[in-house]
């Protein structure tokens, strides 16, 4: 599988190119999402510098799945999410959806669930079954977003 395309969107495996642009997003998605969830002095050390090697890592991964959304009108990411090896060994699972963030203006266009099915299709394939995401149990929106995909 390479690519998911929509009229407005692109959903494809990120490359090197995208280190920068999931390092942007990153940092910009946590200073939007976990407001209120998370100490806010913590979420103003997050910048782009600070996100950039573990994007770089996220990005060339061969033990990770890491897709973008691309807007297919101005070609930027607006979003990612990377999916791999079940990080938590008191879960049963066999696979763990370890990152998954759009900029707050695609929030709620339906990219988080083109993301996720892009990845779970992927997994499939890979003959993955069972999988696991953390979320902090106060963020209602998230929750939701995955229990609507079959979490639990």
């Amino acid at each position: 599988m390479t690519k998911l395309n929509s009229s407005k969107f692109l959903i494809r495996k990120a490359t090197s190119d995208d280190a920068s642009s999931v390092a942007f997003i990153n940092a910009q998605s946590w200073q939007t999402t976990y407001r209120g969830f998370i100490n806010q002095d913590f979420l103003k050390i997050i910048t782009i510098d600070q996100q950039l090697p573990r994007a770089k890592r996220l990005v060339e991964s061969i033990d990770l799945s890491c897709i973008v959304a691309e807007n297919n009108l101005t070609n930027e990411i607006v979003g990612f999410a990377c999916f791999g090896k079940n990080r938590e060994p008191k879960v049963d699972a066999d696979c763990e959806l370890q990152a998954i963030y759009l900029l707050e203006a695609y929030q709620k266009l339906g990219l988080g669930t083109m993301l996720f099915e892009y990845g779970v299709k992927e997994l499939k394939e890979k003959s993955k079954e069972k999988m696991t995401v953390s979320v902090f149990e106060s963020n209602k929106g998230a929750r939701f977003f995955y229990g609507r995909h079959g979490g639990i």
